[in-house]
């Protein structure tokens, strides 16, 4: 209400209705008015703070999350599986148990959930060689346990160990504060989040109601070492499960390692409590010859009938090679490719038989494995980009590399960075602190760039100096903020929540919230730079806070990757820019075409206003928003320039009294949305940061890295088989595949290799 008696004012005051006169300011009435409305909008916090905590049901939003699990899991399944998506029914033997009853001695993948839950409590950690199926025996267990699992119960879910950050123990000297790392529960919670866009306060209250199974995967992956012991990141992340606790008991818990580096901890004295161990035994001959058969096909018997004999022989070194299922997927992945021409195999699968060693072996296979995989794909019509091997082995070394690195090296901007997982948004300190900085500079210049014009046009209209001070000091503002955002979090809206009762009601109130805000800036600023322009300010911050308050997303339970992370991002960017550009440049172009056209009559010049600050919102808005949200890609100067040109273009162009009012509300409107989205968009609730930083990294990778990497690396996963995903995370296939190309040379040349059979018998032998 007191926003729309201060509007009504402020109408009032340019048509010139009534004879009032401005007075002096009443101190003491404007205290009282800031304090009132400064009451109002905490009330207003108060209770949209009490309609968010109102609306949530565990069981039912745990039901929603096995849903999608669910989903998720079975894509991931039969990625890793492969295009033949064979799966061999491994083995595993108990190796021990502490306080833990009804472990068989052994069991069986199809068997693996009844193995499972006749665990009591339900604690089981799943250990085995590299490549032995540690992984596909987890998301195995998963959805088994989703298939029978009933309504209101515990989903299980899948969270990588290697990006938890279990803390170091160790007292920060300047703070005093020991860094213990996050507990499991806040682990999951963040997860919940991240991967499957849950509020904190859902997330939180389906992890206190014990609705979240926490599987780990990959506990090995934690330390760079193999052989972490107790005070390792494994051996923290351990303790840490330890205290994990159901009430009085050990909450359930599945966890998977490398039998080296979980021999490792318990010889250190740290191990998994209340939980059994079992361990994947070696593929059988019989159940690689059965896989080879199914996978490459019985018309393909005579070809790989070399190496099934040998296999048969278990000193020899092939048979020790190809004795888990990755290894085996390498062997048919590479000696199963075509020729994308002639269809004529390139390989025969009998020269394996002639390598000296299993390391050799493994070697060649993995070097074969990703020109394999890229013909595959185009084989099967899907490589539109048309990547070439060389590419993608050159963009996933560098990639890896990285990865590498990041065992070894120090703490990045305050957290310890991941060795495993390739997260878009969180991917910039591959280039350093230059994607960092090059983000602060560019929130800082579309600032400057329309502050500046702006300034231009109002001095020659004899703007008071102390607008001048106000804008210079306003310039610094967005890039602060960047600059602060050691780690953004990409942000999205939900303009679907309009559609909901819950979500109406929290838009309302978000808003009445909002406007209040508004004014409370619009009042403040309205001191330095006149009531119209402060207005015009705090309208485009209210009408941002609010509706951006009152639009934030609901619970979706959708897991998403990290290519749709960053794209909401935007769309969230373009919306506030949009938002608070148009609200901005409606309110200060209407107020400077209504002055500009001073010489005409009031009927006229209420025309003129009406005009000019319906022209000048929209194409503040719409400049503000597309054309910072072009600059945050690639083209961010000739966006702006091009906004500019245009406010200036047209109110050059424009020569009448009428003219004039409009192209002055024009110009002076444009240049405030466009300001006001760039602060705006950045400052109140910001958004697009993660973005932005993610296309400056982009920019500076460009030699190195596809431009469209978050493409490339989603072909990788969906249609190549070179990738995994695990949450929003990418991952490589396997920690194999990604240490063989960390260590590979810069060139793309085969590794030495016995000669073919072919060439063998080429050349006379």
């Amino acid at each position: 209400m007191g926003f729309l008696i201060t509007a009504v004012a402020v109408l009032a005051r340019f048509l010139g209705i009534g004879t009032f006169k401005p007075a002096e300011p009443d101190l003491l009435g404007a205290t009282i008015g800031l304090v009132s409305l400064t009451v109002s909008i905490w009330s207003g916090a108060l209770a949209y703070r009490a309609l968010r905590f109102s609306e949530y049901d565990p069981a039912t939003w745990a039901d929603r999350l096995a849903t999608e699990v669910k989903k998720n899991e079975e894509l991931q399944f039969l990625q890793l599986l492969g295009a033949a998506a064979r799966t061999i029914n491994v083995r595993f033997t108990l190796v021990s148990t502490h306080e833990v009853d009804g472990a068989a001695d052994a069991g069986t993948l199809k068997g693996v959930a009844a193995y499972f839950q006749a665990l009591h409590p339900q604690r089981l950690v799943i250990t085995g060689a590299p490549g032995a199926g540690k992984t596909v025996l987890g998301i195995k267990l998963i959805l088994e346990l989703l298939e029978t699992r009933k309504p209101g119960a515990a989903v299980p879910v899948r969270i990588s160990a290697a990006g938890w950050d279990p803390g170091t123990g160790l007292k920060d000297p300047k703070t005093g504060r020991r860094d213990q790392g996050p507990e499991v529960e806040a682990l999951l919670i963040d997860h919940l989040v991240r991967t499957f866009e849950l509020r904190e306060v859902t997330a939180r209250e389906l992890v206190r109601h014990d609705k979240v199974l926490p599987v780990i995967d990959g506990l090995d992956e934690m330390d760079r070492t193999d052989l972490p012991g107790f005070n390792s990141a494994a051996g923290r992340a351990l303790e840490k499960l330890n205290r994990y606790q159901d009430g009085q008991h050990k909450a359930g818990l599945i966890l998977t390692c490398r039998t080296g580096q979980y021999q490792a901890l318990t010889s250190g004295h740290t191990q998994a409590r209340d939980a059994a161990r079992v361990d994947l035994v070696p593929v059988t001959i019989e159940q690689a010859s059965e896989f080879i058969v199914t996978t490459a096909g019985d018309d393909q018997l005579p070809r790989w009938q070399p190496v099934l004999r040998v296999l048969n022989q278990p000193g020899h070194p092939l048979s020790h090679a190809l004795a888990t299922p990755w290894r085996l997927t390498l062997a048919v992945t590479a000696y199963q490719q075509r020729s994308d021409t002639t269809g004529d195999y390139l390989r025969d699968p009998a020269d394996l038989v002639d390598y000296g060693s299993a390391d050799d072996i493994h070697r060649h296979l993995l070097q074969e494995f990703i020109p394999a995989s890229v013909a595959a794909a185009a084989l099967n019509k899907r490589n539109p980009r048309n990547y070439r091997p060389v590419q993608v082995h050159a963009w996933l070394t560098v990639l890896a590399r990285y990865l590498d690195d990041n065992t070894t090296r120090p703490p990045f901007a305050g957290r310890t960075l991941s060795g495993t997982d390739i997260v878009l948004h969180e991917l910039w300190p591959l280039a350093g602190n230059r994607p960092r900085i090059l983000t602060t500079l560019l929130t800082t210049l579309l600032t400057a760039l329309p502050i500046t014009t702006l300034l231009a046009v109002l001095l020659a209209t004899s703007t008071s100096p102390p607008a001048v001070w106000f804008a210079e000091i306003f310039v610094l503002i967005p890039g602060v903020f960047a600059w602060r955002q050691r780690w953004p979090v990409p942000t999205r809206i939900d303009f679907s929540r309009l559609k909901t009762r819950a979500g109406l009601r929290k838009s309302i109130i978000g808003l009445a919230v909002g406007l209040a805000v508004g004014l409370w800036f619009g009042l403040a600023g309205g001191l330095a730079v006149g009531l119209a322009y402060g207005l015009a300010y705090g309208l485009a911050v209210g009408l941002a806070l609010g509706l951006t308050s009152g639009l934030d997303p609901s619970d979706n339970t959708t897991a998403r990757d990290s290519r749709g992370l960053i794209r909401k991002d935007l769309i969230r960017w373009f919306t506030v820019g949009f938002v608070s550009g148009f609200a901005g440049g409606f309110v200060s172009g209407f107020a400077a075409a209504f002055q500009a056209g001073h010489t005409v009559g009031p009927t006229a010049r209420l025309g003129v206003g009406l005009v000019g600050g319906l022209a000048g919102g929209l194409a503040g808005g719409l400049a503000g928003g597309l054309g910072v949200g072009l600059a945050a890609g690639l083209a961010g100067g000739p966006a702006v320039g091009l906004a500019v040109g245009l406010a200036a273009g047209l109110t050059y162009g424009l020569s009448d009294e009428a003219g004039e009012g409009i192209a002055f509300g024009l110009a002076v409107a444009l240049m405030v949305g466009l300001m006001l989205w760039a602060a705006v968009g950045f400052t109140v609730r910001p958004a697009g940061l993660a973005a932005a930083r993610y296309f400056m990294l982009l920019i500076i990778m460009r030699r190195r890295l596809p431009l469209r990497l978050g493409r490339f690396l989603d072909w990788c996963y969906t249609d190549a088989g070179l990738i995994r995903t695990a949450g929003i995370a990418y991952q490589f296939r396997h920690r194999e595949l990604q240490n063989h190309l960390s260590h590979a040379p810069g060139d793309t040349a085969r590794p030495d290799r016995p000669p073919s059979r072919r060439a063998r018998a080429g050349s006379g032998r």
